[in-house]
């Protein structure tokens, strides 16, 4: 039932292959499971009622200001158009089908098309023009694996800020910096979008949502991540010779002792430190 009033919002919004797909079994980050999505609301109930077991109603559900309600409400009176929930969560699975297919394109046109340099992500004019279904999913992916963002951007501000950068024009969206270059752009994480300080522990740990932090040995006093920033590049006398952007290298982990930095893994700096990109921009392409 779920999954069918899903389908049924989507499609008065408009929504393309990956929203008329429903809700998948898991969500990408592998926080949430959802095991019992292929059994109707009715069956659930009906298998608690005979254990003698009972639920609690979330008020919500009978709330008419809510668009899902509202879509719930509708169902009954298109069934007899043949919109059932059975058809609906039929089209759901074809158009899962049809996701992996779309993914399966966008990673082998990455391939060719993409260039990863550390978090930085190279884009072709191909990609940024989104000429087809596949650039497109490519362009929005970047700018999700970039800025750390749950949800991808919306479709027109997202290729607004491509036409402006093939025009010549720096942009920023969602956390992440369209810079124009001779060929292509190049994407980059935002400085100042990369606020996230993480106390050190004991084995790795994810900062920024990609980059993943080891140390070679325990630190002795407690240390934090954050973004490397002016005050951590002033600090690395080497940051040239890495090649990387300046802009790119504020926005990278930093290790710090209070107000000392300890290590700048993308800046010349490990000191017993690495950071190491996960997922690859690849790996995401075929989650997202």
């Amino acid at each position: 039932d779920d999954q069918a009033e899903t389908v049924l919002m989507r499609l008065a919004r408009g929504s393309g292959v990956d929203g008329l797909a429903g809700m998948g079994a898991h969500d990408p980050s592998g926080l949430f499971l959802r095991p019992l999505l292929p059994v109707r609301r009715a069956a659930l109930r009906d298998w608690l009622r005979a254990r003698g077991l009972t639920w609690v109603e979330d008020p919500s559900n009978d709330d008419p200001r809510y668009d899902r309600v509202k879509a719930r409400q509708m169902l009954g009176l298109l069934a007899p158009l043949g919109l059932t929930i059975d058809r609906l969560t039929e089209t759901a699975a074809h158009m899962q089908r049809a996701q992996i297919t779309l993914r399966e394109m966008a990673r082998h046109l990455a391939r060719s098309d993409v260039q990863a340099d550390a978090g930085d992500l190279i884009l072709s004019p191909r990609i940024l023009r989104g000429e087809d279904d596949a650039a497109r999913r490519v362009l929005s992916a970047a700018v999700q694996w970039i800025g750390n963002t749950p949800h991808p951007p919306r479709h027109a501000a997202l290729m607004a800020a491509a036409d402006a950068c093939l025009a010549g024009e720096a942009r920023t969206l969602g956390g992440v910096m369209f810079l124009p270059g001779k060929v292509g752009a190049r994407l980059m994480r935002e400085p100042a979008s990369a606020t996230e300080v993480l106390p050190c522990h004991d084995g790795p740990m994810l900062w920024d949502g990609r980059w993943k932090i080891t140390a070679i040995e325990a630190p002795s006093q407690p240390v934090q991540i954050a973004a490397l920033g002016e005050a951590g590049l002033a600090q690395c006398p080497l940051w040239r010779e890495t090649g990387l952007p300046r802009t790119s290298l504020l926005a990278s982990p930093g290790i710090w002792q209070g107000d000392r930095l300890i290590s700048a893994p993308l800046a010349g700096f490990g000191n017993g430190w690495v950071a190491t990109l996960t997922p690859s921009f690849e790996s995401f392409l075929l989650s997202h």
